[in-house]
């Protein structure tokens, strides 16, 4: 569309001849008008501003029109194009980019515009996309079961191609939006037939637990996938028993951590200085630390209160009380603390003979029976983090060989905390001063 407009108002009232040049091939529609030489001419009439007209263009890769520089006006282009269209006008800066109209050019008399068009040509690429998977690994039961869920886009309906480990995995079913597809697996190999657009996609597996001897430990991982294509936002689930001790995992950052053994490495490091206080006590530096090990799975302040205990009764022999409320009040909180202390050693043999050792899983939203690894980026193999698990047995001898160090410790022990408590008698009889009474003045 071409629009002539008269800015001189003047000049309104007279009837004046504009002179266009037009580009090469350029056909006006609609209206007779003089051509000649590829100029159009237009008479404007008395009182007319503006005149309006379209054309086409043949379609070509290359135009040109040359401004004569006798013709007094200046040309305004407004350039649009399709997104798959490239357009660049050679000799003619662009003036301004209008995001509603387009590009704005400004061409004096005298120049030449050239206009090179071309077509974009497409980016050599995958037609599909995995936008997130979503793996649960559950080994609770007999059997354990492996749910696949991704979410894939795809530009032209092509299958995707599902790979796994036919050794370790035994294909059972595969949902694509909602609908049950009977597909055939081969060779752990299994084409998915997707539409174009989104898809949800959910496949089911199964597989057989391994017979491995109950005092060895497991390693539990993912079976090897791949989707053949590069997946996003992935995110890997293993839930497994509560009777189960976990020591190790291993797998993307973003994941959980055992922190027990750091946990259980400070404690070690704590009674190692505690041993070393100014402190005077009947400990020694190798008992302190294998004392503060046995209530590693208790809290800090209760492996405190159990510490300190062993101090009271030292203090107790070594430094007499001379004020009998003083020591009344040492006596019974050396009460409250021995049972205190027999307290928190029971808990710890019981909760280790008995329960299941908690060793401070944390991380990504994990905890004791449900470990979580996301990965934002990942090739045609999904990653495959993994577990190490060690029998139950092992921690109920350990805290059993413990407990029974510990009840030999206490029985040599029992013999001083005895005399201790009992230096200088056990209770001593609080003496009443009377005061004597005033005689009234009368």
């Amino acid at each position: 569309e071409t629009i002539v407009k008269r800015y001189y108002n003047e000049n309104i009232k007279k009837p004046i001849q504009v002179k266009i040049p037009l580009i090469r091939g350029e056909k006006v529609l609609g209206k007779t008008f003089d051509i000649k030489n590829n100029i159009l001419e237009i008479s404007m009439d008395s009182g007319v501003k503006t005149i309006r007209f379209e054309s086409e263009i043949p379609v070509g890769e290359n135009f040109t029109m040359e401004f004569p520089k006798d013709i007094v006006q200046t040309q305004k282009w407004i350039v649009t194009a399709d997104p798959v269209w490239d357009f660049e006008l050679e000799n003619i800066p662009k003036s301004e980019l209008n995001k509603t109209l387009g590009s704005v050019f400004i061409i004096q008399p005298g120049e030449k515009a050239e206009m090179k068009i071309k077509r974009l040509e497409p980016f050599p690429g995958k037609f599909s996309s995995i936008d997130s998977v979503n793996l649960i690994y559950d080994t609770k039961k007999t059997i354990n079961k492996l749910t696949l869920e991704s979410k894939i886009r795809s530009g032209k309906g092509d299958p995707v191609s599902l790979e796994f480990d036919a050794k370790r995995l035994s294909f059972k079913k595969i949902d694509i939006n909602n609908k049950n597809y009977p597909l055939i697996e081969k060779n752990g190999k299994v084409m998915i037939p997707v539409t174009p657009g989104k898809n949800i996609v959910k496949i089911e597996f199964s597989e057989k637990k391994k017979n491995t001897f109950f005092l060895i430990p497991e390693i539990i991982s993912f079976p090897e996938i791949s989707l053949g294509n590069n997946s996003s936002n992935i995110t890997q689930t293993i839930n497994y028993p509560y009777n189960t001790w976990i020591i190790a995992s291993k797998g993307p950052i973003l994941g959980p951590a055992v922190v027990f053994w750091a946990y259980l490495a400070a404690v070690a490091a704590g009674a190692f200085l505690l041993s070393k206080l100014p402190l005077k006590s009947s400990m020694k530096t190798y008992q302190w630390i294998l004392f503060a090990i046995g209530l590693s799975a208790l809290s800090p302040m209760e492996i405190l209160t159990a510490c300190s205990w062993f101090y009271i009764i030292q203090y107790r022999k070594d430094s007499p009380i001379e004020s009998t409320t003083g020591f009344n009040i040492f006596q019974a909180v050396i009460l409250i603390l021995t049972l205190s202390f027999l307290t928190i050693i029971y808990k710890a043999i019981s909760s280790g003979l008995l329960g299941i050792p908690d060793m401070q899983i944390a991380g990504n939203g994990s905890w004791h029976t449900n470990l979580k690894w996301f990965t934002d980026r990942s090739g045609f193999v999904l990653p495959k983090p993994f577990i190490i698990t060690a029998p139950l047995a092992w921690w109920r001898v350990l805290m059993f060989a413990w407990a029974i160090w510990i009840a030999s410790l206490l029985i040599n022990k029992a013999s001083f905390t005895v005399e201790a408590f009992r230096e200088d008698g056990i209770w001593k009889k609080i003496q009443w001063k009377k005061k004597k009474k005033q005689e009234e003045i009368k």
